[in-house]
């Protein structure tokens, strides 16, 4: 009787320290388009942390009205690259949890800056609310982030290299076995490519993210929400295409067609052409 009291209190213990708990991870995914992007929100019993703040002022305050609805403390928010779909709506949720920790890639200030300035009109023609309702200027105050941030006790890791963007990152949450992965995988979805002439190095990334074998991956942009860890092989097998493509003709045209053949399930084919308009100027 004593061992099994023991046991209970040694249970209890534990339960209230969190020390055996598993941080819980949601794929959180806009409503509205034409980008759909994912955050990701972690949880342990008593803190949040955000992965990636929205685009629209709209879907960051249907975020935060997510989050207060917890009742937990939002310890940090990190954003996994300059993207303005994933960092606009830092501001909103400042506003609300304004003792949260507010954590980017280093330099990601200067970029989201010059990404609030080129791409905040062309983005919005094709949000619900135009460009209202988008930010009129980028966030300023973001930390550089370390490479493991803490929540309820355990440390989540953060991982870097190149993605859609040259700075981007992935977040391991190890006991939840997940990868919230930004715009370094995605979900049937053809992914942006404009910000560098890197793809071999997009493709390390990835590989290096297989290796973790994560049960599931949150995608940064999603056909549908399926956030499993086959999206590392199916992204890898896209980028090994995509490669292969642009060294056969490097023109948007061929690209695209050559990648609607092998993938015509997958969304957003317009990216190509965009991807090619960004991409050549910043090339000369």
């Amino acid at each position: 009787m004593k061992t099994l009291k023991l046991a209970l209190i040694s249970a209890a213990l534990f339960a209230s320290t969190g020390a055996f708990a598993q941080l819980k991870v949601t794929d959180w995914a806009a409503k509205t388009g034409p980008l759909f992007p994912h955050s990701g929100i972690v949880e342990s019993e008593t803190e949040i942390g955000l992965v990636d703040a929205q685009q629209s002022k709209a879907e960051a305050l249907r975020l935060v009205a997510d989050l207060l609805e917890k009742g937990k403390t939002l310890k940090w928010v990190y954003v996994t690259h300059p993207h303005l779909d994933h960092f606009a709506g830092a501001d909103i949720v400042k506003q609300y949890f304004p003792e949260a920790k507010f954590y980017a890639p280093k330099g990601a200030n200067a970029e989201m800056a010059y990404q609030v300035k080129t791409r905040r009109l062309p983005l919005g023609q094709g949000t619900l609310g135009g460009a209202n309702n988008l930010p009129e200027l980028a966030p300023t105050d973001f930390i550089e982030a370390p490479k493991k941030l803490e929540l309820g006790g355990e440390a989540v890791e953060i991982l870097y290299g190149i993605g859609d963007h040259p700075d981007s990152s992935v977040v391991w949450v190890p006991s939840a076995k997940t990868v919230i992965a930004g715009d370094v995988i995605f979900n049937k979805t053809h992914a942006f490519f404009g910000d560098h002439n890197n793809v071999p190095a997009w493709i390390e990334l990835v590989e290096r993210i297989q290796k973790l074998k994560p049960e599931v991956v949150v995608a940064g942009h999603s056909k549908t929400l399926n956030p499993s860890g086959a999206l590392v092989g199916q992204q890898l097998a896209w980028l090994k295409d995509l490669n292969a493509a642009m060294k056969v003709n490097d023109s948007w045209q061929y690209v695209k067609a050559e990648m609607v053949k092998k993938y015509p399930d997958y969304a957003n084919d317009f990216i190509f052409e965009f991807s090619y308009g960004v991409r050549k100027p910043k090339m000369k």
